[in-house]
C-alpha cells in the first residue's frame, strides 16, 4: 500500500507542492496550522517535517530560524523541496533531506528532535492499524522528552459531505467504514485506501507511546467542505473570516467534523 502512496506522490508533486496556497479554502489548512506551530513549538530547536511532502512547512520553519530535517515517500516531491529551499537560501538552515517512512526513522537515534511535525495526514495513508502504531512508536522514539508532537490526519466524519457530493453510491459500505475507517479517496474512489481517523482513536494511539495530549483541534472546522463559498469570499471578508476559523480551531463540539484535525502531544 504505501508503494501505492509513493506512486502517486510522485506523479502529483507539482500538485502536493501548490496544494495549501492553490486557493482561498486550502490555505485556510496552512494559517491554522502555522498558528498553532507558532504557539507551541519550542522557541529553538531542531525539528523533524515526518511526511513534509515539497516542504511547506520545512520552509516555513527554517525561515523563523529552525534546524529543519524532511522525510517524505516520495522522492519527487523532495526534489521540489530541495530546488525551492536552495531557491530561498535556507540551505544551512536544512539539516537533511531523507526518502523514506514514517514507520521507518532508523536513520535517527533516540531522543534527538526537539519537536516532531506529521502534518497533512501522513498517517491517514497507513491503512493497517499495526504500520500506525509502528509509525507513532517511531516518530515519539525520536523526539527529546517533553518535545511536542504534532499529528494532523483525515477525519473519518468530516469526508462524509465529499462522499455524499463525489461518490453517493458508498452509502452501502459507510457501516463498514463507521467500524474500520478505511475509504478510497472520495474525489474518485480509486486512489488508494486511505484510513480516517476518530478522535478518540487517534488519542488512544497516541496515549499508548508515552505521550500526554496538549490540545486537539480542527483545521478547516466551520469551513469544512464549503470550498466554493470560501473561495468566492472577497479577500478582506476572507481575512476576517480566517479570524473566525482559526478562533473556533478549538471548540470540541467542531472538531469531529473538520476534515482534518491536529493532536498537539508532548513526550513524557
Amino acid at each position: 500500500m504505501q508503494k501505492k502512496v509513493k506512486q502517486h506522490y510522485d506523479k502529483t508533486a507539482g500538485k502536493e507542492w501548490d496544494r495549501l496556497f492553490q486557493d482561498q479554502y486550502h490555505n485556510i489548512e496552512f494559517f491554522v496550522t502555522t498558528q498553532y506551530l507558532t504557539n507551541y513549538l519550542p522557541k529553538r530547536g531542531r525539528i523533524l517535517d515526518a511526511g513534509g511532502g515539497p516542504g511547506r512547512y520545512t520552509i516555513h520553519l527554517a525561515r523563523r530560524d529552525y534546524k529543519m530535517t524532511l522525510l517524505d515517500i516520495s522522492s519527487e516531491e523532495l526534489k521540489i523541496a530541495e530546488k525551492q529551499i536552495q531557491k530561498q537560501k535556507l540551505e544551512k538552515q536544512v539539516d537533511d533531506i531523507i526518502e523514506g517512512t514514517i514507520t521507518d526513522l532508523s536513520n535517527f537515534q533516540d531522543n534527538y528532535f526537539d519537536a516532531v511535525i506529521c502534518l497533512g495526514g501522513p498517517l491517514s495513508h497507513l491503512v493497517k492499524l499495526a504500520e500506525r502504531e509502528k509509525a507513532v512508536r517511531e516518530l515519539t522514539r525520536v523526539a527529546k522528552i517533553k518535545a511536542p508532537i504534532f499529528f494532523s490526519v483525515m477525519s473519518r466524519y468530516g469526508v462524509l459531505p465529499r462522499v455524499i457530493k463525489f461518490v453517493p453510491q458508498d452509502a452501502s459500505v459507510l457501516p463498514k467504514y463507521f467500524r474500520d475507517g478505511n475509504h478510497p479517496h472520495p474525489e474518485s474512489g480509486v486512489f488508494t485506501y486511505t484510513h480516517f481517523f476518530t478522535i478518540d482513536e487517534l488519542h488512544n494511539l497516541i496515549k499508548k507511546n508515552n505521550l500526554s495530549i496538549i490540545k486537539t483541534v480542527a483545521i478547516e472546522g466551520i469551513a469544512s467542505n464549503l470550498k466554493n463559498e470560501v473561495n468566492k469570499m472577497p479577500k478582506k471578508l476572507y481575512r476576517k473570516w480566517l479570524a473566525v476559523f482559526a478562533k473556533l480551531s478549538n471548540e470540541s463540539s467542531i472538531v469531529g467534523i473538520s476534515e482534518h484535525f491536529m493532536v498537539i502531544s508532548k513526550k513524557i
